[in-house]
């Protein structure tokens, strides 16, 4: 029991010294960035803003949207391993039929 007379926490004894407490650091700002622009590429893609077949801006167009190219780009892959997206090299990134 401890002086309040509540038992110790459990791994806590007699002497024991107190639990040090774990911060873990908040998510990267590019983390954040790129499911907040896959979220909204995939809103577009599913309310039929960009149908079937519709080639994507490529990384370009990561300007316009005020990102990074490394966040469109993740941004692109987690839609690809969704299926509402296919992306290839030189061809660019198709809304894939499956998206609808």
């Amino acid at each position: 029991m401890t002086a309040g007379g509540t038992p110790p926490e459990s791994g806590e004894g007699a002497g024991a010294p107190p639990r040090e407490t774990l911060v873990l650091p908040l998510a990267s700002a590019s983390r954040r960035l790129n499911g907040t622009v896959a979220w909204d590429l995939g809103i577009a893609i599913l309310s039929g803003r960009h149908p079937p077949g519709t080639v994507l801006p490529g990384e370009i167009a990561a300007g316009s949207l005020a990102v990074s190219r490394t966040a469109y780009r993740e941004a692109i892959r987690t839609l690809s391993a969704k299926g509402l997206v296919e992306s290839r090299p030189k061809t660019g990134t198709r809304v894939s039929a499956r998206g609808r």
